[in-house]
């Protein structure tokens, strides 16, 4: 897959969490890739239909996936740069002493809600 590699070799992994066994596609790809898939689905499913291989509702219920797909995937395109700003200051917490030692300390604490100084949190957006 040429194409993959290609994508990867030109920074996809700046896109999203590497899971270093599966290459990087970025979100940009992803989508062009989802509304394909669409498209292909909106011509063949008419006919799966019609010879009895697929029902009405499962074909609705299908495409009702995939564009649910396309929205999450839109919606990450449109907030990249906040969840990577999010990300950065997650891992720059993570990283400090007192965080550690608040976690070796309270065992069961868990990070919920990170905001820089000064920022409003996002429910109050």
């Amino acid at each position: 897959m040429a194409g993959v590699e290609e994508s990867t070799a030109q920074g996809g992994a700046e896109c999203g969490v590497v899971n270093s066994s599966a290459p990087v596609i970025p979100v940009s790809e992803q989508l062009a890739c989802v509304a394909r898939e669409i498209a292909m689905r909106e011509r063949v499913y008419p006919n799966l239909i019609n010879s009895k291989r697929m029902t009405a509702g499962k074909a609705e219920a299908e495409l009702a996936a995939m564009r649910a797909v396309q929205r999450t995937l839109q919606w990450l395109q449109a907030n990249e740069t906040r969840i990577k700003s999010k990300v950065e200051i997650i891992t720059r917490v993570e990283s400090e002493a007192a965080f550690r030692a608040a976690l070796e300390a309270f065992p069961e604490a868990q990070l919920t809600h990170v905001t820089e100084t000064g920022e409003q949190p996002d429910d109050q957006e």
